[in-house]
């Protein structure tokens, strides 16, 4: 992670458009999370987009490579620790699914949650 910060904050410093940060896994559980979330946000992203893969993540470009996914209540977790560590309201938090590349097709109970729902930090 510190080397994508290093980058993160070269770029910042250098521009005013938005910065999106694609933070794979989130760097592990919830936890780990709320850490990247506030070192993200102080480094000037705007936003943050987090996959559903288990960590250590494993490429999906990878032949044969392993594709396992997390449990559905586990990845909102994360999302919702995200959410609630921001500082910044407009700071936003992307949820990205693997399901299709994993080739579980349309997983079902992500597909069924609100895809548009807008978590508030409370």
């Amino acid at each position: 992670m510190t080397h994508h910060l290093d980058m993160l904050r070269a770029i910042a410093g250098r521009t005013t458009l938005p910065i999106v940060a694609d933070i794979d896994t989130g760097y592990g559980n919830a936890i780990n999370v709320i850490h990247a979330i506030g070192e993200y946000e102080r480094a000037g992203a705007s936003a943050v987009v987090i996959e559903d893969k288990t960590f250590p993540k494993v490429t999906s470009l990878v032949a044969g490579g392993r594709q396992e996914l997390l449990r559905v209540e586990e990845f909102q977790g994360k999302i919702e620790a995200a959410v609630a560590t921001r500082h910044n309201a407009d700071f936003l938090v992307i949820a990205r699914t693997e399901a299709l590349i994993a080739g579980l097709g349309k997983r079902k109970p992500c597909i069924a949650r609100r895809p548009t729902q807008r978590l508030e930090p409370t």
